[in-house]
């Protein structure tokens, strides 16, 4: 079954009631995710293991507020591999991670924008 990108049911019934809130964050969310990304291919290229699960435990909890099943599912499997020592799998899902974020931040901030006051 393919994931979903965005979850507008489930991210309208967390913040229904503080769009505006989310407004002020989701510049500060997107700008931590780039961030981790940039970390995760450095811990990549250096072969920590441990580092890189960390920094993808992390990196999982930020997606999480943004209700992106693909993103959330993407994550978990890379910190899955990353504690596996497996990181020859995650070059792969870390593409398509960064494929698809900027899709999700679209969507979140089209949702804001229709619902904030």
């Amino acid at each position: 079954m393919e994931k979903q990108i965005f979850d507008l049911n489930e991210f309208l019934e967390e913040f229904e009631d503080s769009m505006d809130i989310m407004e002020s964050m989701l510049p500060k969310f997107e700008q931590g995710i780039f961030d981790s990304i940039e970390k995760i291919d450095s811990l990549l290229l250096s072969g920590d293991s441990h580092g890189l699960a960390e920094e993808l435990h992390s990196l999982k909890g930020m997606v999480g507020t943004l209700y992106s099943p693909l993103l959330t599912h993407l994550a978990q499997d890379m910190e899955q591999d990353a504690k596996n020592s497996n990181n020859d799998n995650i070059p792969a899902k870390l593409l398509q991670f960064k494929e698809c974020f900027p899709k999700v931040v679209e969507a979140v901030g089209n949702v804001i924008s229709k619902n904030a006051s």
